[in-house]
C-alpha cells in the first residue's frame, strides 16, 4: 500500500488526536514510573470492584451523556420503578403519541402493540388519517405518554408527574405516628397537557384494541427523595379537565416498601435480579436504557466476526426489531446513535456509517459482567475483547 493510500485511511478529526493524546500520555507516566504492568492490575481492581455494586437506573442514565438534555428523566425513573414493583413489561417510555411525516400520520405506539400482542389494529388507515387531523389541531408535539406497558392482559398507560408536599413518608420522620397506612401526598390535581393526552390515548388505543383491557395510571414521584404513589384513575365521557388524584385512588406507593427503602434508598431503582441474555431484554427502553439495547444489538453481532462491523441507521432498526420486537421511529434511533453512542464515544461515525469503538466493547463487556448471568467477572477476557477490537479499527482504518 502506498503512503498516499495509508494517509487517506487515517481520520484526522481532533477528537481522535486527543484520545491517542491522552492514551498515550496514561502510558508514559506509567512507564516513567517503572511499573508497567501497574494499569493492567488497576484495571482488573476497577472491574471487580465494579461488578459488587447493584445495576442501578442512575447508572443507566451515564448512558446518555451528562451534558445531554434527557427530558424523559422522571419517566424513565418511573419505569424502573413499576418494573421492580409491578413486574410490567414496558414497551415505550416518553412517547410522542402522533408522528407526522410529509401529510401523512403515524402512532407508532400502535405498530407496537400490535408486536406485542400478536393482533392487528382495528383503525383503518384512512381512520387513523383522519383522526391524526383532529388531532393536529393540538400541539401534536407536545402529546407525550410517559409509559406504556403490558401485564397480564392489559395495557398500562402510565403519565408520571411530580409532588414536593408530603404529608407521610417511608422514608423520612413524619410529626405524627400513623395507626394505618395513609396518603403520601394530599390529593394531588393532575390536568393539562398530559391529562389530555392520557384521555386521547385511552381513546386510540380503545379503538385499536376494542377487546383489550386498558388500565390508566397516574405515578407521582417525589423529585428528591424515593417517596412515590400510584394511583388508578377512571375515565368516563365527561373528560373532567383535572383529576384530583385521591386516597381511594391509591393502588400503591412508597409506605408498601418501607423496610426496603429505609435500608437502601435506589433499592426500588435497581435491577430486581439480574437478566439472563446478553443483549439486557427487559430493560425498559428509556433514554438509557435504549441506547444500552443498541449497543448490546451492535457489540453481540461484532464479536462474532472476524473484520468490523459497519452499521447504518436502517441496520440498527432492523436488529433493535430483530432482537426486541420493537418498532422504534427513526427520529429516536438517529438521536441516541448520533447524541449519546457517538457523543459518549461507544460508537465513531465516518460519513453515514457507524462502527463500534473500543470504549463501546468495553462498555458492553462492563455491562454484561454485571447486568446479566451471562457476562464473564474475568477482567483479562474482558481486555482482550477490546484488544481484538482495537485490531479490527486498525486493520480497516489504519489507525485507531
Amino acid at each position: 500500500m502506498s503512503e498516499k493510500d495509508v494517509t487517506s485511511q487515517i481520520n484526522t478529526n481532533p477528537l481522535i488526536f486527543e484520545e491517542l493524546a491522552t492514551s498515550l500520555a496514561s502510558l508514559i507516566s506509567y512507564l516513567r514510573d517503572g511499573d508497567v504492568n501497574r494499569p493492567i492490575e488497576e484495571f482488573r481492581d476497577l472491574f471487580k470492584k465494579a461488578l459488587r455494586q447493584p445495576a442501578t437506573y442512575s447508572e443507566i442514565t451515564e448512558l446518555t451523556g451528562q451534558s445531554l438534555s434527557v427530558p424523559d428523566r422522571r419517566s424513565s425513573r418511573g419505569a424502573w420503578l413499576l418494573t421492580n414493583i409491578e413486574k410490567l413489561m414496558i414497551y415505550g417510555v416518553h412517547l410522542q403519541l402522533w408522528h407526522k411525516n410529509g401529510n401523512k400520520y403515524f402512532v407508532p405506539i400502535l405498530d407496537q402493540i400490535a408486536k406485542v400482542l400478536n393482533r392487528k389494529s382495528e383503525i383503518q388507515d384512512y381512520d387513523l388519517q383522519s383522526l391524526g387531523g383532529k388531532y393536529s389541531l393540538l400541539d401534536i408535539r407536545h402529546s407525550l405518554v410517559d409509559i406504556v406497558g403490558i401485564k397480564g392482559d392489559a395495557i398500562w398507560l402510565v403519565q408520571t408527574t411530580h409532588e414536593r408536599n408530603l404529608i407521610d413518608s417511608a422514608v423520612k420522620t413524619v410529626p405524627k405516628p400513623r395507626l394505618f397506612r395513609g396518603s403520601i401526598f394530599k390529593d394531588v390535581p393532575f390536568e393539562g397537557p398530559p391529562l389530555e393526552t392520557l384521555y386521547n390515548a385511552y381513546d386510540l388505543i380503545g379503538k385499536a384494541f376494542p377487546k383489550v383491557p386498558i388500565a390508566p395510571m397516574v405515578l407521582v414521584l417525589h423529585p428528591d427523595h424515593p417517596d412515590f404513589e400510584l394511583y388508578g384513575v377512571e375515565i368516563d365521557k365527561n373528560r373532567r379537565e383535572t383529576i384530583v388524584l385521591t386516597e381511594n385512588l391509591i393502588k400503591t406507593n412508597s409506605l408498601d416498601y418501607e423496610d426496603r427503602l429505609k435500608g437502601d434508598h435506589d433499592s426500588l431503582w435497581t435491577l430486581p435480579k439480574r437478566l439472563d441474555n446478553p443483549l439486557f431484554k427487559g430493560l425498559p427502553p428509556c433514554r438509557g436504557g435504549r441506547t444500552l439495547l443498541i449497543l448490546a444489538s451492535a457489540c453481540s453481532r461484532q464479536v462474532s466476526m472476524d473484520d468490523l462491523l459497519i452499521w447504518t441507521e436502517k441496520d440498527v432498526r432492523e436488529a433493535l426489531e430483530q432482537d426486541f420486537n420493537y418498532d422504534l421511529p427513526r427520529d429516536k434511533v438517529r438521536h441516541d446513535l448520533g447524541d449519546r453512542l457517538v457523543g459518549q464515544g461507544f460508537m465513531k461515525k465516518w460519513g453515514s456509517e457507524y462502527s463500534i469503538t473500543v470504549k463501546g466493547m468495553a462498555r458492553y463487556h462492563y455491562c454484561l459482567a454485571k447486568y446479566t448471568t451471562v457476562g464473564t467477572s474475568d477482567p483479562d477476557r474482558v481486555l482482550q475483547a477490546c484488544v481484538d477490537q482495537r485490531d479490527r479499527i486498525v486493520k480497516r482504518y489504519g489507525c485507531i
